[in-house]
């Protein structure tokens, strides 16, 4: 009876011990199977259009008269694509600046001081993209009078 006894603690504690066993095994494995992966980084897509320019539209004090108006863009600019018309007509130049996203609209003549212009503008990005209006840019050059500055750039 004695030995019963022990062949069933035996076969109790082997079975206990079996079922642990595998509890183990099984949590272990499929921590090994599991991937974590992580959220993809989301890259905001930039969306191309005017971000600022420079003197702002309005009424500008300016120093120099032939002062360029500067645009400022999301993105680099295909210059190709470029259409400037100034009212009223003036002759006007205009470069990029080195990092492609700025144009510079340069009179031939002199802003004359108190008068009206509107510049409208219209280009892509290199890549393509539109802005979502063409720009109107609007102001009235009022002469600086508290500037290290006169006409030829020097007092």
């Amino acid at each position: 009876m004695k030995l019963k006894l022990n062949i069933k603690k035996i076969l109790i504690f082997t079975g206990v011990f079996l079922s642990l066993f595998s509890i183990v095994y099984i949590v272990l494995s499929t921590k090994k199977n599991i991937t974590i992966q992580e959220a993809p980084t989301v890259t905001p897509v930039s969306v191309f259009k005017l971000i600022g320019t420079s003197p702002l539209e309005g009424n500008p004090k300016i120093a120099i008269p032939n002062l360029a108006i500067e645009f400022t863009f999301s993105k680099k600019i295909d210059p190709s694509s470029l259409s400037v018309t100034i009212d009223p007509k003036v002759n006007i130049s205009f470069n990029f600046g080195d990092n492609g996203n700025n144009i510079f609209v340069h009179p031939e003549s002199d802003w004359l001081y108190g008068k009206k212009y509107t510049i409208f503008m219209s280009v892509q990005s290199e890549s393509g993209e539109t802005l979502d209006s063409p720009i109107k840019y609007t102001f009235i050059p009022e002469k600086e009078t508290d500037s290290s500055l006169d006409e030829s750039g020097f007092k």
